[in-house]
């Protein structure tokens, strides 16, 4: 199996090859998201919450909207990690939903 550094911290450990890929193309996929924003869509949740008041708002209740159909739909369950193993990472996406009209639902 293939092994490659984790920068030049040897503290940081080895990462297996595939792991190496997959850390890789999320960076890629986070710098693709960074520069093909649309509407001025915020690229964070706290970035989303700094937005003025009203605006604010909106993507907090989209939050807890969609917090709510994943609990709703059993898309996961809190659990403790047992040891050895890793956490799946995930990210907020936040976009602006338009209708085949251009409007915003």
């Amino acid at each position: 199996m293939s092994y490659v550094t984790c920068g030049d911290d040897p503290e940081l450990g080895y990462l297996t090859l595939s792991e190496a890929i997959e850390v890789a193309l999320k960076c890629h996929v986070e710098h693709a998201f960074a520069i093909s924003s649309h509407d001025n869509e915020p690229h964070t949740l706290a970035e989303a919450l700094a937005r003025p008041e009203e605006e604010a708002a909106k993507w907090y209740q989209a939050a807890l909207d969609e917090m709510d159909s994943l609990l709703e739909n059993g898309v996961f369950e809190l659990v403790k990690l047992p040891p050895g193993h890793k956490s799946i990472g995930n990210c907020w996406v936040f976009r602006v939903k338009r209708n085949a009209d251009g409007y915003i639902e």
